[in-house]
């Protein structure tokens, strides 16, 4: 089995789900055409109530997350290309506020279809979060994680 530590991801499609949900049609047409432009044109600010600052998003974490979409048929991806040869598994809260569990669902039916044969398994975490952070939330994380220690 490969070790798979070279795969970084966030959150399922995180840059191109906050790209078409956040930016602005002017936003949008100075990414889309970057003709000099300054550098508040460059990024525009991520807000949650998960976060004490909003977050910076710049045209390069956009154009960096272009590599790991797994939902989206994105000839760039890397994953589309790439044989993943190690096993998956999706934690999710089934009351997370700011991405719908249903996104886990999704993506794991891309990667099998990508991926044929790949061990991929989906735990949705009864009354978890975004953050997965309460007791209960945190053994689930390190349980799933010694399945592979």
């Amino acid at each position: 089995m490969n070790n798979c530590s070279d795969w970084d991801w966030s959150a399922i499609d995180f840059t191109s789900d906050t790209y078409n949900a956040q930016l602005t049609d002017q936003q949008r047409k100075m990414w889309e055409n970057p003709v000099q432009t300054s550098s508040t044109s460059n990024a525009f600010e991520i807000s949650s109530p998960y976060l004490d600052n909003a977050y910076p998003f710049t045209r390069e974490l956009y154009q960096s997350g272009n590599d790991y979409l797994i939902c989206q048929d994105n000839q760039l991806s890397k994953i589309a290309h790439r044989d993943l040869r190690c096993p998956v598994r999706f934690l999710h809260g089934d009351e997370d506020d700011v991405i719908p569990y249903t996104k886990i669902y999704d993506a794991a039916d891309a990667l099998q279809s990508k991926h044929s044969g790949t061990d991929i398994a989906i735990k949705l975490i009864k009354g978890g979060d975004h953050r997965l952070s309460n007791a209960d939330d945190i053994s689930s994380l390190l349980d799933t994680l010694n399945e592979f220690l």
